[in-house]
């Protein structure tokens, strides 16, 4: 009788271990950095904005490498004015990937709000020298020359981004550029 209570118990001890195992938050991270990333998403589509921001903390806590959550959280500090955040955010995402594009323009436009002129000028042209065809960059960094007051630079990238095919390129071009 001993001997068949003492198995009993081992029996529990095994499951219990084989549970603990199964759910370790290793394996259930692996999978959930992605889920709280598209939580964070479906948070942001619908105007949560802290709850998508929490998303993407978790994300980021479970997996720091994720550029894309990083990016992604700064444009949502953006869409709230925490401009210093938004870059902050961006520059995380480009130190984790140094080829992100888009992420250099994003920080180039939060740069640009703070009236760091060159500073989004440096972000766009990296992004451009990244992507030639990067017409946004060149449209923002258009701008922002204008705020320099380099016009030559300005109106070439006006141009370049209207023959890139976008459509406000022609009409800042022809309104400074004539």
């Amino acid at each position: 009788m001993l001997l068949y209570v003492y198995e009993k118990i081992r029996l529990k001890i095994i499951i219990l271990l084989l549970a603990v195992l199964f759910y370790s938050p290793t394996v259930y991270c692996q999978v959930s950095a992605e889920e709280y990333f598209h939580q964070a998403v479906e948070k942001d589509r619908s105007k949560d904005y802290q709850g998508a921001i929490a998303d993407y903390n978790v994300a980021i806590e479970i997996n720091p490498n994720y550029a894309q959550a990083y990016n992604n959280k700064g444009i949502i500090k953006y869409k709230l004015k925490d401009y210093q955040g938004a870059i902050s955010d961006y520059t995380s995402a480009i130190k984790i990937d140094s080829a992100y594009t888009q992420a250099y323009n994003n920080r180039g436009i939060a740069k640009d709000i703070l009236k760091d002129w060159n500073g989004a000028i440096a972000d766009y042209s990296k992004a451009i020298e990244m992507n030639p065809n990067y017409v946004q960059a060149y449209n923002n960094r258009g701008l922002a020359r204008m705020k320099v007051n380099e016009k030559d630079g300005a109106c070439m990238d006006f141009s370049k981004a209207e023959e890139l095919g976008n459509a406000n390129a022609a009409g800042l071009r022809k309104k400074y550029c004539q």
